[in-house]
């Protein structure tokens, strides 16, 4: 039962020495807001991925003949990567070239027979005549198209027997070597972009905010703790247009030259991005900013006069808290709100 009756008499003490014996004035410690500079430096988590990415398979069934790099070597785009057997498709090339030849002999012996019937004395030539003459024409004429769009699907073939690196980028082990049988399914390397490279990572919707309002600078820290190229700083490359519900954040991503390949597809490393101008703001102490139901507000002394003054906080910097609102040089309390009311008498202590 004394444990009940302690706090009461605390809280009346409290109370009392919170007020000044020349009235009902409350005790209270304030401090000047001045004008600083809000730090908008962010630091993040990031994981390294390559812009681009590549599987290489066969387009045709045959036999790899040779392969043409080095496992873990940078490949040119347009570079030979393996070659398959072609003796098949070859002959296919030459098969589909005297079909071609066949087809085209057939269509200048029907066009020189409806020459012929023309040039005769058409007394002479029934009209069914010319007619089967203009059907053969056509039909020839569609045998030549077929011939060489069959020659041209050969060709296509024949060419893909020569396996080349679609983008430049470094290439990884061989999935098969000479002699094995591969198919369009077989995976028979990886490509992948080493150089321009990015950095993902996710920021908080009231981050992302100050990305609409300020340029950046990047800088990298690797996994052991040192520095990237310093002069290396950077670009953003990606701003997803959606929140992730579960987490709160938006992906961004950033890219970075990496003639070195030292920035490796999958590690992780550490963004820290800084504005490239300073935002200029009214400080005061992080304590000064209450919260209720309606916002963030301050109380203001006025002469004995404390006013509560709704504010916008605009981050914190150096145990301060940048807001809007406030202007430089007035006076916000920083202790003692516990008693204030909007239009409360203080009196200001002495530190």
């Amino acid at each position: 039962m004394k444990h009940f009756l302690i706090f009461p008499i605390l809280l009346a003490v409290f109370l009392l020495a919170n007020v000044s014996e020349a009235g009902q004035a409350i005790n209270v410690k304030v401090q000047k807001a001045q004008e600083g500079t809000i730090d908008n430096t962010r630091e993040y988590i990031g994981t390294v991925e390559a812009i681009q990415r590549v599987v290489i398979k066969p387009e045709l069934s045959a036999k790899i003949s040779k392969l043409h790099f080095s496992e873990g070597s940078f490949v040119k785009s347009g570079a030979t990567l393996f070659t398959l057997d072609s003796s098949q498709f070859s002959a296919n090339v030459a098969l589909r070239k005297a079909q071609l030849a066949r087809a085209q002999a057939a269509l200048d012996r029907a066009q020189r027979y409806m020459k012929r019937l023309k040039a005769a004395d058409k007394r002479s030539v029934p009209a069914s005549d010319i007619d089967t003459a203009e059907d053969d024409i056509r039909q020839a004429q569609a045998s030549v198209a077929e011939a060489k769009a069959n020659l041209q699907l050969a060709q296509i073939d024949l060419n893909r027997t020569r396996i080349t690196a679609p983008i430049s980028g470094v290439i990884g082990r061989a999935g098969f070597t000479k002699g094995n049988y591969v198919s369009p399914s077989s995976e028979l390397a990886v490509i992948i972009q080493m150089n321009p490279i990015r950095v993902l990572f996710s920021v908080s919707e009231a981050d992302y905010s100050s990305w609409l309002k300020n340029s950046y600078t990047a800088s990298l820290t690797l996994a052991d703790g040192s520095a990237y190229d310093a002069s290396n700083t950077g670009r953003m490359d990606f701003s997803d247009n959606t929140v992730n519900t579960s987490t709160g954040t938006i992906a961004i991503r950033w890219s970075f030259d990496n003639d070195n390949s030292t920035l490796l597809p999958g590690s992780t490393v550490r963004i820290t991005l800084t504005p490239l101008q300073e935002q200029r703001a009214v400080m005061i102490p992080q304590a000064s900013v209450l919260a209720d139901i309606d916002g963030s507000y301050v109380y203001v002394v006025e002469g004995d006069t404390a006013h509560v003054r709704r504010v916008k906080s605009l981050g914190v910097s150096s145990g301060k808290t940048a807001v809007d609102g406030v202007r430089a040089g007035e006076l916000v309390v920083e202790g003692g709100t516990q008693m204030l009311s909007d239009g409360a008498k203080v009196k200001i202590q002495d530190k």
